[in-house]
């Protein structure tokens, strides 16, 4: 990733696919998760709403933050991270291994369990992210034949 890259992430706004963050912050884990469920995407760190640099230091430790709530996630997150100038660049991986999100409601309504919210599944809905469902929180936990979901 170069400088002009920066530049062009930065005049294209928060979308689907771009989620700016000041900080590693407590709903990190929600973002990625929200990234990987839908198509993946970049988080930009050390980058205000409105679209201005405040940066984050680059540190060891910042990376190693990074990888551990990818790791610690319900279902593990693929990221990369690099550093570009004052921000830290995070580029999710979408979760292509995971059952579509529609495999997911399909098994919920058949099995009809009720499931951990810990593992709550989101996806990205334009600058946000959400719940997959439209009624009731979605939420999955692993069984021992892949994802069970239900409604709380």
């Amino acid at each position: 990733m170069k400088r002009l890259d920066l530049d062009i992430l930065l005049q294209e706004g928060e979308g689907a696919m771009l989620e700016y963050k000041e900080s590693l912050s407590a709903s990190f884990a929600r973002e990625l998760v929200a990234l990987a469920n839908t198509a993946g995407g970049k988080i930009l760190l050390g980058v205000r709403d409105d679209r201005t640099v405040k940066g984050i230091p680059d540190s060891n430790d910042l990376r190693a933050r990074i990888q551990d709530i990818a790791r610690n996630c319900d279902q593990t997150v693929k990221v990369l991270v690099q550093r570009l100038g004052e921000v830290t660049v995070v580029t999710v991986r979408e979760n292509a291994g995971s059952d579509s999100l529609a495999a997911k409601r399909e098994l919920c309504l058949i099995h009809s369990r009720t499931c951990c919210r810990n593992g709550e599944i989101r996806k990205r809905r334009g600058t946000s992210h959400s719940q997959t469902s439209s009624g009731g929180t979605f939420a999955a936990h692993r069984s021992g034949q892949g994802w069970v979901l239900g409604n709380h």
